[in-house]
């Protein structure tokens, strides 16, 4: 043999190398005979004679008598391990990372061992090779930890420690065997996505718990001071009706504004919102073309009746409540009168070329021995209330050729309506050829009228909401200036001489002015826009825009409503008209 074959220096180069067991035949030549040991290696020498020397660290290895080598690293070797699939005692899954630092011990009976627990046959070990030795020892070490902890222990790392001591003791006889010692205590950490999620989910849900316990007690210390407001300004307002009461001439309205405007805006809000109704609303009614659907005021959420609407008129297009309760329902070729408490039509009334005309009858009324409606197409029809029979067409002259004639309504014994951006009056018990006024200069189509004893409102298609005081038919006041969002409903409330003008504008809002004064209330409708809105003296009832949902606040709530009817996902039809029944209240 004349050299070599291996030079184990470039194997002491590599740190991830532990130990190299080779033949002293593969290290030693003739002309090689040691080797010089780096600072941190040292070696275990088999010899011929039988038994084992050590060579120290940075020690020389001689050739003499050698029969194999084992070179050793003894500066400590840092193992990393990162074991997954452990459970928790409550059943959640980790992982467990570990790093320790350890070292073969440079005593003859340790490096034997070390050779023949870990070695074995093997004749290179790295530190992924003795990773792999220690892991089954650390894995049942540890899982055993774990087996007996909750994960909310586990995740805390003030347990660390006690799991480092576990693994210490785990180690302690396995490491003896293989010549092995710890250089210091290992470190371990756990890790759990699975509880993390869980966790996060419950933090989630405490958090929205706390927003909302939060959120309560903001609204209960709301309401209580409200109360509190309110009972205070329900006082002031008893001591207002007193006055008035006792001073003949004098109304409330007229007392109310003696005070400043902020103080005017509380007690109008206190009024309105304390004040016990004189009637309140028994039933909604929905019109939806073939269909009548009537809703529970108390209790909306499903019709409590179902009506078809399958006569000689067609389908509804339109739906008023009459004078003694019953239901008004302008079809498309007539009018159905029919009793609230009816499953059919008392009467039906039709017109005779009604098959030849498009739309239908958009409002109707009745006022004694007669009953009238308006068809943008037909005018303004009208039958006697005793025989059915009908009339001849009112006011032929002035509906000829218009776009639309509406928004017949009754008032102290005349008739309104409007055609197209004018609006006519006219006495219900006389045969006239013409009205006996006509009030013009609105600037765009009229699409809501409201006549009151000092005048008459009225909504455009431009949004501008416009009157006419008593007397005027010429330029009307603009009292309102719209942003071409027709105004599609008007209303006047009441309540103890105090009149609020109600309407909609197709916005995400109801207004209710207060006659005579600038004070309004909004009735959100949050952020849905809305069509028109019918009033009663306990609700406020709208539609909104794509004539599928009821939006219903009650009067002394503007924030918010308090409920939504979705009339379109019941019937499968859109809304063509809705009205409120009423009647007296027992309270």
């Amino acid at each position: 043999m004349l050299t070599a074959k291996f030079d184990p220096q470039s194997f002491f180069q590599r740190t991830d190398n532990i130990a190299l067991h080779v033949p002293a035949a593969e290290v030693f030549s003739l002309l090689k005979r040691s080797i010089d040991l780096p600072p941190q290696w040292g070696a275990l020498v088999g010899r011929t004679t039988g038994d084992r020397v050590i060579v120290g660290a940075g020690g020389i290895v001689e050739a003499e008598n050698a029969e194999d080598v084992l070179f050793v690293r003894l500066a400590p070797s840092e193992i990393n391990l990162k074991l997954a699939g452990l459970s928790s005692q409550d059943g959640f899954s980790f992982d467990a990372v570990v790093r320790l630092r350890l070292y073969p011990v440079a005593e003859r009976t340790e490096l034997s061992g070390f050779l023949q627990a870990v070695m074995g046959s093997r004749r290179v070990m790295q530190t992924e090779s003795l990773s792999a030795h220690l892991q089954p020892v650390i894995r049942d070490a540890l899982a055993g930890f774990l087996a007996v902890r909750e994960a909310v222990k586990l995740m805390d790392a003030s347990d660390r420690y006690s799991a480092s001591e576990t693994l210490v003791a785990a180690l302690q006889v396995p490491l003896f065997a293989a010549g092995l010692s710890l250089e210091s205590v290992p470190v371990v950490a756990f890790e759990s996505a699975m509880f993390r999620n869980v966790q996060k989910v419950r933090e989630d849900a405490s958090l929205r718990q706390a927003e909302q316990d939060a959120s309560r007690q903001v609204n209960e210390t709301i309401r209580v001071a409200r109360a509190e407001q309110l009972d205070h300004l329900a006082g002031s307002l008893a001591r207002l009706k007193e006055m008035a009461a006792a001073s003949p001439g004098v109304e409330l309205p007229e007392l109310i504004r003696t005070f400043s405007e902020h103080q005017r805006g509380q007690l109008y809000e206190a009024l309105f919102a304390t004040e016990a109704p004189l009637a309140r609303t028994q039933w909604i009614v929905a019109a939806c073309s073939d269909e009548l659907l009537f809703f529970d005021a108390r209790t909306p959420d499903q019709p409590a009746r179902r009506l078809r609407i399958d006569g000689a008129a067609g389908p509804a297009r339109s739906v008023q409540i009459a004078d003694d309760g019953g239901l008004l329902i302008g079809a498309a070729r007539g009018v159905y009168v029919w009793p609230i408490d009816r499953t059919a039509p008392e009467r039906t009334l039709v017109v005779d070329n009604g098959s030849t005309v498009r739309g239908g009858f958009n409002s109707v009324v009745r006022m004694g021995e007669l009953l009238a409606a308006t068809h943008s197409e037909l005018g303004i029809c009208e039958w006697n209330w005793s025989d059915g029979k009908p009339r001849p067409i009112r006011f032929v002259e002035q509906t000829r050729g218009a776009k639309a004639v509406r928004n017949i309504v009754d008032f102290d014994g005349d008739l309104f309506c409007s055609i197209d951006d004018r609006i006519i009056r006219w006495r219900a018990d006389v045969s006239a050829s013409q009205p006996d006024a006509t009030l013009c200069g609105a600037g765009s189509m009229i699409s809501a009228l409201e006549p009151a004893r000092e005048g008459v409102y009225a909504g455009t298609r431009q949004g501008h909401l416009v009157f006419w005081p008593a007397g005027v038919t010429g330029e009307p006041e603009i009292l309102h200036r719209g942003m071409d969002r027709a105004i599609e409903s008007i209303w006047m409330q009441q309540i103890h001489g105090v009149r609020r003008l109600v309407y909609s504008d197709t916005s995400p809002r109801i207004h209710a002015h207060v006659v005579g004064d600038n004070f309004t209330v909004h009735y959100e409708a949050g952020g849905q826009t809305l069509r028109r809105v019918e009033v009663s003296p306990d609700l406020l009832v709208a539609m909104n825009e794509l004539r599928d949902r009821l939006v219903l606040w009650a009067p002394g709530k503007p924030q918010q409503p308090m409920r939504v009817i979705s009339v379109g996902s019941i019937s499968g039809r859109n809304i063509q008209d809705y009205c409120l029944s009423v009647a007296a209240s027992s309270a």
